[in-house]
C-alpha cells in the first residue's frame, strides 16, 4: 500500500520512482566538505542566492540538483586575496 509520503515523493517518470539524484539531501557541513570549501564560503553562498536551497525549520538542506547547478555556474565566492603591503605601495 502506499502512503501519502510516497506518493508526494514520486517523480513524473514511468515506473513512478524517485531518482537517485533527488534522494540524497546534504547538510551545510557535507556541501562545504563536497566542494572543497569553508562553511563561510558556503553561507556566503547561501546569502548570495548563488547556491539553491532548502529550509526545514531552521535546518538549510541542499539536495544534489542545487550542487549540480552551483558548479554548473562560473561563480567563485572565494574571498580574493589581498596583495602584500609592499606591493599595494608600488602600485600606487
Amino acid at each position: 500500500m502506499e502512503n501519502n509520503y510516497d506518493r508526494m515523493n514520486t517523480d513524473n517518470t514511468s515506473d513512478g520512482k524517485i531518482s537517485e539524484t533527488d534522494k540524497k539531501i546534504y547538510s551545510r557541513k557535507e556541501v562545504a566538505l563536497y566542494l572543497g570549501i569553508s562553511l563561510a564560503t558556503v553561507d556566503r553562498a547561501i546569502a548570495n542566492r548563488d547556491i539553491g536551497f532548502c529550509r526545514v525549520g531552521a535546518r538549510v538542506l541542499f539536495q544534489e540538483f542545487h550542487i549540480q547547478e552551483y558548479l554548473n555556474r562560473d561563480v567563485s565566492l572565494a574571498k580574493p586575496k589581498r596583495a602584500p603591503r609592499g606591493l599595494l605601495a608600488l602600485a600606487r
